[in-house]
């Protein structure tokens, strides 16, 4: 049992490396080619190519794969291999955001220089060092790697082994939980925790003597280095969007729907996972606003509230709801098991890393100077519809946008819902997941596409609202 387990373990974590350190290769090619695209319009279109696959719904990957398991691939070996290609597919573009969004523009070589002779402190030293190629590398690394490792519901429906996996699996007994499950289960953050330390003194001892600083001019991609990055991205769309949308849409077929007399998922499971969704989406962009509010200043206090934004996504989703589950176990707890509140507290404590790094992204395309432009304007009533028009596409609009994204995370969670949700109470995503262990079919596929697109839809209307003139005439 020991050796078997730690077999998993070991092959778990070697893909997670591999996987990880092929990530940072290409995204350094995507990079410079998004950075050598001059036309602002073209550059989001690339960008949205990029970010595209990290938005594919675990569960959406795992059913378009699904027949692998069955059909083409009977191998453990090819298995795996594919497995671990999807992956290198989903997680790729994680690495473009993260160059992205480090704000190398301030750090010269000579900042570096001066820092390391200067005998700059320990936090300065990994300011740096995270500002510094080496420093962006390896958080990419660290990054995909944890994800990697975490992930268990693709790598479920594929029947391929994984650690995360098989804890889960353990979990489920109730023997198990109260005996072996956390114990076992503390391997998981302990794996996350010590990449991070890892990369801590890594960057402390050589990512401030990097000399190749983000704020030197990117070299433009060109010749073999821009064919690499964009074959890389032609092929985690691929990989990603086009063969599981071709697998789920070759299902379809409204003469085989007609003749089953499977149980359809209700409107009522999608409108509970819409709304647990909703309110974790909400709860959590108010936290990370409320614990790190915009403006400049001293960012010495903020370390300790970001550390404790990331640490739910360092220990992974199944560790924090093990952990939650054996809480309300206890005696003066085991009033909130019949409720939605542990639930929504998992699902709130997972979106806030995606939730930080969302505010990263509005603060830095949010363009500071046109908003102020437009607060000025708002103080006029002739400059209220213009300037109401600015606030809503510089700050407001991606708001909205980060929120919808925020609400897809957590309406496709299984993990946490399969875990915590009450006897009362049917998730979707749960629902599809669970059947979609037995078979693929025209019914299952429709369902998918129903609880994928319903949301959609909704925010589509919403965003079609005259936001431009709500903002304009009631904000102060």
């Amino acid at each position: 049992m020991i050796s078997s387990d730690f077999q998993i373990l070991l092959m778990t974590l070697i893909r997670s490396i591999l996987i990880a350190g092929m990530s940072v290769v290409m995204s350094g090619a995507v990079y410079a080619l998004v950075a050598g695209v001059k036309s602002p319009r073209r550059k989001r279109i690339l960008l949205g190519l990029v970010v595209l696959p990290l938005l594919m719904p675990d569960i959406f990957l795992g059913y378009g794969y699904r027949s692998l398991s069955d059909q083409t691939v009977r191998d453990l070996g090819l298995r795996e291999f594919v497995y671990g290609m999807l992956l290198l597919g989903r997680y790729g573009g994680l690495g473009v955001v993260v160059h992205l969004m480090l704000p190398g523009s301030d750090v010269k070589r000579s900042s570096l220089y001066l820092h390391e002779i200067g005998g700059g402190g320990l936090m300065g030293r990994i300011k740096l060092g995270l500002q510094s190629r080496l420093g962006a590398d390896l958080l990419i690394f660290v990054l995909i790697l944890l994800m990697c490792f975490h992930e268990s519901q693709v790598g479920s429906l594929l029947v391929v082994d994984g650690y995360s996996r098989l804890i889960f699996e353990r979990v489920q007994d109730a023997d198990y939980l109260s005996s072996w499950g956390l114990i076992t289960a503390v391997l998981l953050p302990g794996l996350g925790f010590l990449g991070l330390l890892g990369g801590v003194f890594w960057l402390t001892v050589f990512g401030a003597r990097s000399r190749r600083g983000l704020g030197d001019e990117v070299v433009e991609a060109k010749g073999l280095k821009k064919l690499l990055g964009v074959g890389f991205v032609v092929y985690c769309l691929l990989m990603t969007v086009v063969y599981p949308v071709y697998e789920v849409s070759s299902y379809l077929d409204i003469e085989s729907m007609q003749n089953l007399r499977v149980e359809m998922l209700g409107l009522k499971e999608i409108g509970m996972s819409a709304l647990l969704s909703l309110i974790s989406s909400v709860v959590a962009m108010l936290v990370v606003y409320v614990l790190l509010p915009s403006g400049e200043g001293k960012g010495g206090g903020r370390y300790l509230p970001t550390m404790l934004l990331i640490v739910p996504g360092v220990l992974g989703v199944l560790v924090v709801s093990l952990f939650v589950q054996w809480g309300i176990n206890l005696s003066w707890l085991r009033g909130f098991r019949e409720t939605a509140l542990p639930l929504l507290l998992v699902q709130t404590l997972m979106l806030l890393p995606f939730a930080l790094l969302f505010k990263l992204v509005v603060a830095r395309g949010g363009r500071s100077s046109e908003c102020r432009l437009a607060e000025l304007m708002m103080k006029s009533e002739s400059g209220r519809a213009s300037g109401g028009d600015l606030i809503w596409r510089y700050r407001y609009r991606p708001m909205l946008y980060s929120l919808i994204v925020l609400f897809y995370f957590s309406y496709f969670e299984i993990t946490a819902g399969y875990l915590l949700m009450p006897a009362n109470m049917q998730l979707a995503a749960v629902t599809l997941y669970q059947r979609m262990h037995y078979n693929q079919s025209a019914m299952l596929s429709f369902e998918l596409y129903l609880v994928l697109m319903l949301p959609l839809v909704c925010f589509g209307l919403l965003l079609m609202l005259p936001w431009r003139k709500v903002v304009g005439r009631f904000y102060r």
